[in-house]
């Protein structure tokens, strides 16, 4: 008799295989000038609507606290413009464990003496600095080449609750 492990729950979930060397490239600069509650200057792409995290409780709202609408207003749009994905797919995102990770790295840019817009931009670069390894680009269905922002972010949108 021999016992078979069941494969993990993710296993089944594919990340679409429309990705291509379009997503991964900086989409057309074209964006709407403007500012958020507490004044800090925010570029808007034409056409985001600016969603609303579905849980403030968890993910980058939760861990962002007080700052949480203004930083959500300020990473949303800049998100969706590094990444070239959806903004649908950037507020799942943002409301995962990786959002709340996000978050952690902002905050680490804040301690280091930058200002939210600045430290969200930094964190922005850092993630994308970073690749995604054979065995989550395996599980997630990523493609090679693909940095950890974009990755996690189209992750988010196929794995739901599970990321």
């Amino acid at each position: 008799m021999s016992i078979r492990a069941s494969p993990p729950p993710y296993a089944s979930i594919k990340i679409s295989n429309d990705f291509n060397e379009k997503r991964l490239a900086k989409p057309p600069g074209k964006s709407e000038h403007t500012t958020t509650p507490d004044g800090e200057s925010l570029d808007i792409p034409r056409g985001c609507k600016m969603l609303q995290s579905q849980d403030q409780w968890y993910g980058f709202w939760g861990s962002m606290g007080d700052a949480a609408e203004t930083a959500w207003a300020l990473a949303l749009p800049a998100i969706v413009t590094a990444t070239g994905c959806e903004e649908d797919e950037v507020r799942d995102f943002l409301d995962s464990r990786y959002g709340r990770h996000f978050a952690d790295t902002v905050r680490c840019h804040q301690e280091r003496g930058h200002a939210l817009a600045q430290a969200i931009g930094a964190a922005i670069t850092e993630w994308r600095g970073y690749r995604v390894g054979k065995a989550t680009r395996r599980a997630y269905g990523m493609p090679e080449g693909a940095d950890y922002l974009t990755g996690m972010v189209l992750a988010a949108q196929s794995c739901g609750p599970l990321l």
